[in-house]
């Protein structure tokens, strides 16, 4: 059980290099996005102090299209984007925790760009 597989080393590899620009300190504000069997979280916080400044996710109340798939990450892109605007954050960086840039990763980033949130 020691072994990791190479999946798993890809993975932590991935989530190194992200981790290592955050650190990098030109950085304000980072974006998260969440994935669980059953929900899609983002959440934008402070990177200083790793204060969360405000949240979307799809199981809100008011979320229309519940679930995880590629329809909510658009919806919950376009949210998150909406919320960060208003409150006055229009650039972030975006940590994908180690998820691969494809599919309901890359269409939350997409609907959030084109709500105007800057990456």
């Amino acid at each position: 059980m020691g072994k990791k597989t190479l999946k798993q080393k890809n993975k932590v590899r991935r989530i190194l290099r992200i981790r290592s620009s955050v650190r990098s300190g030109q950085i304000e504000n980072a974006l998260l996005l969440y994935c669980s069997n059953r929900y899609m979280l983002a959440q934008v916080l402070r990177v200083s102090d790793g204060k969360v400044l405000f949240s979307a996710g799809s199981n809100e109340k008011d979320f229309s299209p519940k679930g995880k798939n590629k329809e909510t990450a658009q919806v919950l892109g376009r949210r998150i984007a909406e919320r960060s605007i208003q409150n006055g954050v229009s650039r972030v960086f975006f940590d994908r925790r180690g998820k691969k840039y494809h599919g309901k990763v890359a269409v939350f980033c997409d609907s959030a760009r084109e709500s105007g949130l800057k990456f």
